[in-house]
């Protein structure tokens, strides 16, 4: 069924592309409703070769070991829909739920992670990353809440969790605006 393998191209595309999914969602879709089929296909040649490369950044940890946890979890699924097929009696039969499908990536497991930010790669990104930032706000509140949580079980998360909120801070102080909790910030370093 076309829908099928419309949906599992979608899940490829999205859990490869990390928490960058909604960027190439965007543009995929902006070539598919402007008409151009020679962008699509461009958009999808660029993809492909991106995805072969490594990538590790604050928001993408991408490379050999994500590549094939990746494709042992798409073998995996596909083996699924082929048994249920088989024992339907093809593939008018079936329907596959692409939204319960996930990929687990036990290589990222000892990644520290707030949102969709990798905190140590957060911490090792320039200016112009964190600015390009755009929802400084709830990464802010986020970062914060992950501090209080850790504040008396983890010191390495809680430090990282400070050194995170000001770098956010620094760069998007405006946007963040007054932050009255500070205190309790402070009192944690005494």
């Amino acid at each position: 069924d076309d829908n099928d393998a419309s949906a599992l191209e979608s899940v490829v595309a999205s859990a490869a592309a990390g928490t960058n999914k909604g960027r190439l969602r965007s543009r995929i879709q902006i070539a598919s409703t402007t008409g151009q089929e020679n962008l699509l296909s461009e958009n999808f040649r660029i993809f492909f070769h991106v995805l072969t490369k490594d990538h590790s950044l604050p928001d993408l940890i991408w490379n050999q070991q994500t590549r094939r946890e990746l494709r042992i979890a798409l073998e995996s699924e596909l083996q699924s829909v082929r048994r249920a097929t088989e024992a339907r009696g093809g593939i008018d039969h079936i329907a596959w739920n692409h939204q319960q499908f996930a990929v687990e990536y036990p290589s990222l497991r000892e990644e520290v992670q707030v949102g969709s930010v990798y905190m140590r790669l957060w911490l090792q990104a320039g200016d112009g990353f964190i600015k390009s930032w755009h929802e400084p706000v709830r990464l802010f509140e986020l970062l914060f809440r992950r501090f209080l949580c850790e504040l008396d079980r983890n010191t390495l998360v809680t430090v990282m969790c400070i050194r995170c909120l000001e770098r956010l801070y620094s760069v998007h102080a405006s946007k963040i605006g007054t932050f009255s909790d500070i205190m309790i910030m402070i009192r944690s370093m005494a």
